[in-house]
């Protein structure tokens, strides 16, 4: 439930441990929950110009139909044909590389069965060659060198894609490690927020630990903990 217990087991001997990462933000959280002070912190700028970045929500499809991700809406045959008529558009418009995130390889398979509806994976195919994380580790290396290949070649003889289009889950395979440089990933489309299963037991205990504790530490509450795990990985998602 506490992770301080693996790391003064693993740092007991070191002279200094740096810790380095673009998603350790909030510091006050990772401090209570490694049970360690750190005398040297910092935060680097955002590198990125604001006039070469975009961020927006979109609140509603190409039909008006309101995308609020909640667990009755996802399994709601319009909600998905709707969010794949909204990605077909900015497939139309952003060259090479896009990545989208779900937040589980639940909705990965339904979104790949809904493709098949009203002809959307034909219209995304007209600009994009479509992509799914897969389920076995083994088979990621050669799906990402075929993504890369086709982003790479675009628009040449060989290829008549105007780029790529990924599908892939947080805290998956694609959305922690790997690095989606310039045109790799030109827009990055996260759907939803992802909390854990609030019903996994884990989860349960340790929300249930952290609410023991924080009543006598800074550890963060129950509740906090939660959002917290939410956040952290839809940040590592939009770093790619």
């Amino acid at each position: 439930m506490s992770p301080s217990v693996a790391c003064s087991e693993a740092f007991e001997e070191c002279h200094s441990v740096i810790l380095a990462s673009g998603t350790l933000c909030p510091t006050e959280t990772l401090k209570t929950e490694l049970g360690l002070n750190f005398d040297f912190e910092m935060e680097g700028n955002q590198v990125i110009p604001d006039n070469q970045i975009f961020a927006s929500v979109i609140s509603k499809g190409p039909h008006n139909y309101p995308f609020k991700c909640t667990y009755k809406n996802m399994q709601d045959q319009t909600f998905f044909i709707e969010l794949l008529r909204t990605i077909r558009d900015v497939c139309k418009t952003v060259p090479k590389g896009v990545l989208v995130f779900v937040s589980s390889y639940r909705i990965l398979n339904d979104l790949q069965k809904f493709l098949r509806y009203e002809n959307l994976q034909i219209d995304i195919e007209k600009h994009k060659k479509i992509f799914f994380e897969p389920n076995r580790s083994r088979d990621l290396k050669q799906m990402l060198e075929e993504y890369t290949f086709t982003i790479e070649t675009a628009g040449s003889d060989i290829n008549s894609f105007n780029g790529a289009i990924m599908f892939a889950v947080f805290r998956g395979k694609v959305s922690e490690g790997i690095d989606f440089t310039d045109d790799m990933a030109r827009c990055v489309i996260c759907i939803g927020i992802p909390f854990p299963n609030f019903t996994d037991e884990l989860v349960v205990q340790k929300k249930a630990f952290n609410d023991l504790h924080s009543r006598s530490t800074k550890m963060l509450s129950g509740d906090e903990w939660y959002s917290t795990q939410a956040y952290r990985a839809l940040n590592q998602a939009l770093g790619r």
